[in-house]
């Protein structure tokens, strides 16, 4: 890509796009990059590195999307220097379709961790509501939204740092494009304000799917769909310290008036709690489910030096122009030591 990243294998695939573990060559080191490809808009052939559309009122949808997701890519990068958020640190146009990089994470995300350990204590989850309440503050006074927050967004590193990761980007186009919200919300974390076509979002859709998400890892319990809760909004909260479930039932109630309304607001109560935050570990002989092997880092790294060679013979691809951000742009943001 840009005759700088070499593309490796997967790391994950979702309706809005596939991320890849690559190679930089200009800084000799592993990151990620986020492809946008919504699956509902847009197809690759096979043996085909261009994106095409299926028809041209889709493609109208996905030309927006992507605007969308270059946008809110570079105003991810901006917060770069904020620990519980991955890192951004460069985006452009490419293969008719819009691509950022971020800082490659080893670990496991949530969802993974507990599968693996089992269900959090009340300390873990304490932990994690405190460290995303802190990052989603910074991100709300920028006025963006995360949109997709779900225990796989929200991974747990080696180091025992936490990363909000996977921004939803361009989901409210993909969704305001598609003609069943079936294929584009996670129904359980998202709230009734994301399946209405002019729901009112704020930071209370992001403190609900956050409320989902830690009910579900400290429960083993997903909730029905938002839409299903409207009659009954109750919520099972057996096995929780009632004291941490009369948060977690603010932050989940399905009509937006009755939940918080800001993280500082939800923060101020998390610290009244009489629980002890408790860091995540991974244990070191347990392998995480996204991690390279050593034998994949070094098909990664053998193949950096051929790569180099070819993208120096190789001239410029011509790229379908979005505007005047046709061109390569520079690393934005300062990179996160993991």
């Amino acid at each position: 890509l840009i005759g700088r990243y070499m593309v490796g294998q997967v790391l994950g695939k979702g309706g809005f796009g596939i991320t890849y573990l690559c190679f930089d060559l200009k800084k000799n080191k592993k990151v990620a990059i986020k492809e946008y490809l919504p699956d509902s808009l847009t197809h690759r052939n096979t043996g085909e590195s261009h994106v095409s559309s299926y028809d041209d009122e889709r493609e109208e949808h996905f030309r927006a999307g992507a605007k969308k997701f270059y946008e809110e890519a570079s105003l991810i990068s901006k917060f770069s220097n904020t620990s519980n958020i991955i890192g951004v640190f460069e985006f452009f146009f490419e293969n008719n379709t819009a691509y950022f990089v971020m800082e490659y994470l080893e670990g496991m995300d949530l969802k993974h961790y507990a599968a693996q350990y089992g269900n959090l204590k009340e300390g873990q989850a304490l932990y994690i509501l405190l460290k995303m309440a802190d990052a989603l503050t910074v991100v709300h006074n920028a006025e963006v939204l995360h949109r997709d927050i779900s225990p796989d967004n929200i991974f747990i590193c080696n180091g025992n740092e936490v990363k909000l990761i996977d921004f939803g980007a361009a989901r409210q186009i993909v969704i305001e494009a598609s003609k069943s919200l079936s294929v584009i919300l996670k129904h359980g974390f998202a709230p009734i304000e994301q399946y209405q076509r002019r729901g009112k979002q704020g930071p209370w859709t992001d403190i609900y799917a956050l409320g989902v998400s830690i009910y579900y890892v400290l429960t083993g319990r997903i909730l029905d769909d938002a839409m299903s809760r409207l009659e009954d909004d109750t919520v099972d909260g057996s096995g929780v310290s009632p004291e941490l479930m009369r948060i977690i039932e603010k932050m989940i109630a399905v009509k937006v008036q009755d939940r918080y309304q800001s993280m500082p607001e939800l923060k101020e109560d998390l610290e009244k709690l009489d629980i002890v935050p408790e860091p995540l570990l991974i244990k070191t002989e347990h392998k995480q489910p996204e991690s390279i092997s050593a034998s994949k880092s070094a098909e990664v790294n053998k193949g950096k030096n051929a790569a180099k060679s070819d993208s120096e013979k190789r001239t410029k691809k011509q790229r379908v122009s979005f505007g005047s951000d046709n061109r390569e742009k520079p690393d934005k943001g300062t990179e996160q030591s993991k």
